[in-house]
């Protein structure tokens, strides 16, 4: 469900707001662990295993999503600021399919 994907994203970014400089592999298994893991089944789980390699390092990514002539803490800042946003719109989601049962759809 791309709701549960959007779930990983904003843990990830909650995650790298509060440390800019921690380690990437480990804010993904983390995250992953916390969102998604749950609803997958064991081909998913592995498929995610092969994904974790590919994840580039914290700089890579960070350098990325800051965009040009940005400090961390304006990054920090615009960050916390998507997540302020995305978290009750989420939230909302969950609700709407929950109350159609469509919250506990499992992956195979």
């Amino acid at each position: 469900m791309v709701c549960r994907s959007l779930d990983f994203s904003l843990a990830l970014l909650q995650l790298l707001v509060e440390d800019i400089e921690r380690n990437m592999e480990q804010a993904v298994q983390e995250s992953y662990t916390n969102t998604l893991k749950p609803w997958h089944g064991w081909i998913s789980s592995a498929a995610f295993k092969v994904a974790l390699k590919l994840v580039p390092d914290s700089k890579g990514l960070i350098t990325i999503l800051m965009g040009k002539n940005k400090s961390n803490d304006d990054f920090k800042k615009e960050m916390r600021t998507f997540i302020s946003l995305l978290a009750p719109l989420l939230k909302e989601i969950h609700n709407v399919l929950g109350a159609y049962g469509l919250d506990t759809l499992k992956s195979t």
